[in-house]
C-alpha cells in the first residue's frame, strides 16, 4: 500500500470511527426538548414549527385557508368524515390486531405534536343539509365550531404552525414540556416524585 492510500484509509478510518462513538448522553430528557440532537440542540423542541411533507395550499399563499375564497371548490370535511367513518357493523381486523394498536398509535401522536388552538380566529365547517347527527331536521345552516391554530411566520411571511410539546417520544404528554405542567404534576417536595392519588386503603395508586 503507497502513501497516498495510507493517508486515504486513515482519514476513512477516522470518520468512520467518528461516526461510531457515542456522543456523551445526559441522563434525563431536557423538559422542552432541547439538547436531544448534539447537531441542532433546538431540533424537535417546544415551540418549533411543524414540518410540512409538502408545500403550503393557502389560497393567498400565506395564511388564507384553501377554499376560503373559492367556496364549494373542495368537497365538505363533515362529508369525507361521514363517508370514512360510515361503518354499520363490526369488521375484523385482516392483519388480526385490535383496537388497542390503533390506541396506540394515538397515544404516541399525543406524545409527538400538539398544535395550541388560538380562540380569535373561527373557521367553523359547514355541516351538510340533513346530517344524521349535526342537522337531522335538515335545516342547512348548522355548523362545527372549529378554531385556527395558533402561528408563527417565516421569513416569507407565511403562516406556519408550531409545536406546544416536544417532538420526541419522550412521554413529554405524560410528564410536561414546561415549569406550568411539571410543576402541576410534582410533589415539589425534592424527590422529583409526581403526585399519586390515595386510595381508599391509603395506598398511592
Amino acid at each position: 500500500m503507497n502513501k497516498k492510500n495510507t493517508i486515504i484509509l486513515t482519514g476513512v478510518t477516522a470518520i468512520s470511527v467518528g461516526i461510531l462513538l457515542p456522543v456523551e448522553a445526559a441522563e434525563f430528557r431536557s423538559m422542552d426538548g432541547t439538547g436531544n440532537n448534539v447537531n441542532n440542540p433546538t431540533l424537535g423542541s417546544v415551540g418549533s414549527n411543524l414540518i410540512r411533507l409538502s408545500g403550503v395550499a393557502y389560497d393567498d399563499g400565506f395564511a388564507i385557508p384553501r377554499g376560503k375564497l373559492n367556496p364549494g371548490v373542495l368537497p365538505s370535511p363533515r362529508a369525507i368524515s361521514n363517508a370514512i367513518s360510515a361503518q354499520s357493523f363490526s369488521i375484523p381486523n385482516s392483519s388480526k390486531v385490535t383496537d388497542w394498536v390503533w390506541q396506540w398509535g394515538q397515544f404516541l401522536d399525543h406524545d409527538l405534536d400538539l398544535s395550541p388552538i388560538g380562540s380569535s380566529e373561527p373557521f367553523n365547517i359547514a355541516v351538510p343539509r340533513g346530517d344524521p347527527y349535526f342537522d337531522p331536521v335538515k335545516t342547512g345552516t348548522e355548523e362545527i365550531g372549529l378554531n385556527r391554530s395558533e402561528f408563527n411566520t417565516d421569513s416569507f411571511g407565511v403562516r406556519q404552525q408550531f409545536n406546544e410539546i416536544t417532538a420526541y417520544i419522550d412521554a413529554s404528554n405524560i410528564y410536561g414540556s414546561d415549569n406550568n405542567r411539571i410543576n402541576v404534576l410534582r410533589t415539589n417536595d425534592g424527590t422529583g416524585k409526581l403526585i399519586a392519588d390515595t386510595a381508599n386503603n391509603g395506598k398511592n395508586c
